[in-house]
């Protein structure tokens, strides 16, 4: 059996439909961003060869303990932009782990649905499930941190 790591589960209440994360550590960047609010929009193309996913978060930086000031725009813009290539490295490589293990916790599958349809039957899903090509993109709307300890 194999488990999920800490990152994958906050990872996993981010993408779950549109959740709220009270704190999302991010060790590897020395932030914490919390009171996340993600909007997620996940759409499959026709032939169910890819997927794309567009997730929107709100929030705000709860602390940070880099070497850069981001009390400062433009080291600010430049935190945000590695927080987002972050969590696009992170979402992307934790759905292409669920691919290989052949699971859908998410359940992507129901958006294959459409009014007055059944969508894919289930083996049918997982197999053009784990095939598809994914595609991870992420907004950034965080509030500056307010109170910086050096």
């Amino acid at each position: 059996m194999a488990n999920v790591k800490q990152a994958d589960d906050q990872i996993i209440q981010l993408i779950d439909n549109d959740r709220y994360l009270k704190f999302l550590p991010i060790p590897e960047l020395s932030v914490a961003v919390g009171h996340i609010r993600s909007k997620v929009d996940a759409r499959i193309n026709e032939d169910h060869s890819s997927m794309y996913m567009h997730v929107d978060l709100n929030g705000r930086i709860e602390e940070y303990r880099g070497n850069e000031n981001i009390l400062e725009p433009g080291q600010l813009a430049e935190l945000n932009q590695e927080i987002k290539s972050y969590l696009e490295k992170q979402t992307t490589a934790l759905l292409q782990k669920m691919q290989r293990w052949k699971v859908d916790p998410l359940q992507l599958g129901n958006v294959t649905r459409t009014p007055f349809s059944k969508g894919v039957p289930e083996q049918e899903w997982m197999d053009q499930w784990e095939k598809m090509k994914i595609s991870v993109t992420y907004d950034l709307h965080f509030q500056p941190l307010t109170n910086v300890n050096p």
